[in-house]
């Protein structure tokens, strides 16, 4: 009986732990998480190239092979967004007055900015949201048609 108890532990932990592996996955491969992590890895090859423009000696040669890895890492993942197949909103896609859905929240667009939207939030300020934080889009036209 222990053993059969300690093999049905066992077993709901395996499945537990196999549960959450795929939940981590499933979110690693977000094209919504792919895009935070493009957006810092081309942070971090600006501020690489700008070091290696004075750097010198052993000092460049591993600035130069991070700066390789950046790149690599870089390539991989916009070519994993463009395999995706999601859509991949710009400025031309939106004015202002369309809904912009993100994170879930379907927002209010004030300005489509080059590298950000600038959403309504219900106070006076705007929040500014990257494009690759939006999933979905309508037009002014259909928000004022559904209200």
């Amino acid at each position: 009986m222990a053993a059969a108890a300690e093999h049905h532990g066992n077993a709901t932990s395996a499945e537990e732990r196999s549960d959450a592996a795929r939940r981590q996955v499933r979110r690693r491969e977000s094209p919504v998480v792919m895009g935070r992590k493009v957006e810092s890895l081309e942070a971090e090859e600006r501020s690489l190239q700008r070091t290696l423009a004075t750097a010198t000696g052993e000092y460049a040669d591993r600035t130069r092979e991070r700066l390789g890895f950046v790149q690599a890492d870089l390539t991989f993942l916009r070519e994993a967004i463009d395999a995706s197949g999601v859509r991949k909103y710009t400025n031309a896609d939106f004015k202002k007055g369309d809904l912009a859905q993100v994170r879930g929240q379907w927002r209010i667009v004030r300005k489509a900015n080059a590298k950000t939207l600038a959403l309504e939030t219900g106070y006076p300020w705007t929040d500014n949201e990257p494009y690759h934080e939006v999933t979905d889009r309508r037009d002014a036209t259909e928000r004022t048609a559904s209200l």
